[in-house]
């Protein structure tokens, strides 16, 4: 897989069967789980995506609802 050509993206849709596949092929025997109820409480989220729109990487910046925010995933 080239990667030479891809696009980062801020928030947007991100579907649960997605985030599965992407975790489970870093993590194997990972259960699969529901990622909209985490997405929706993030500050926001950053996709990379193929030219082809396949998920390549998510960085998924948290906080703590006060002041701190954090990188996770």
């Amino acid at each position: 897989m080239s990667l030479d050509k891809f696009e980062l993206k801020t928030g947007g849709p991100l579907s649960d069967t997605e985030l599965n596949a992407l975790f489970s092929a870093s993590w194997p025997g990972l259960q699969p789980r529901a990622f909209q109820p985490i997405l929706v409480r993030s500050l926001t989220y950053v996709s990379a995506r193929n030219s082809s729109g396949r998920l390549l990487g998510f960085v998924n910046l948290a906080w703590d609802g006060g002041l701190h925010g954090f990188l996770l995933d």
